[in-house]
């Protein structure tokens, strides 16, 4: 971004910032990435890694939390973004759930990062992030308080990490 500074914390909605919120679409974990190719893991598991074509950012992401590549080909072959967020979460799904990598916490987001770099490289999706401006990004979900804007109370108090992944993406492209 052009001489503005990534803010790392909300309020997200305060008044004479202009903010573009959004929730699903184009800046979304969950829009289609036809060709894409990310590593089949990330740090390590294993290095290097050979490239797989993902449905979407979130397939991946929710792919690579996983320890075992049996997980890894589960969650990736999920038949929506939201089955594989289940699959990944920690409920699972239909009984079946995946054993973590243990140092998920620490790679989660520079993994969120390099998905989203990746797939706003791509000429479908290039012009998303610099037609946003310099506004604040918000993802705007109503039950995600970390990778949305939005609280568990309702207002925008959420970590917004999506958002914040979303504009260092944006900056980078510009420089």
């Amino acid at each position: 971004m052009k001489n503005t500074t990534i803010p790392k914390q909300g309020p997200w909605n305060l008044p004479d910032v202009p903010y573009h919120y959004f929730y699903g679409g184009d800046l979304s974990s969950f829009a289609a990435t036809p060709g894409l190719l990310l590593p089949e893991a990330w740090f390590g598991h294993p290095e290097p890694a050979p490239l797989v074509e993902v449905p979407t950012v979130e397939h991946w992401w929710q792919a690579i939390k996983s320890t075992f590549p049996q997980d890894f080909y589960w969650v990736l072959s999920a038949p929506t973004a939201a089955a594989a967020k289940r699959r990944g979460g920690p409920r699972g799904e239909g009984g079946r759930r995946i054993t973590l990598r243990e140092d998920w916490e620490e790679v989660k987001v520079e993994a969120m990062r390099f998905g989203h770099a990746k797939k706003h490289a791509m000429p479908r999706y290039r012009h998303v992030l610099p037609a946003t401006g310099d506004h604040i990004l918000v993802e705007d979900s109503p039950s995600d308080f970390i990778w949305g804007g939005r609280g568990p109370n309702g207002l925008y108090n959420g970590q917004n990490l999506l958002g914040i992944v979303l504009m260092e993406v944006r900056a980078e492209q510009q420089s």
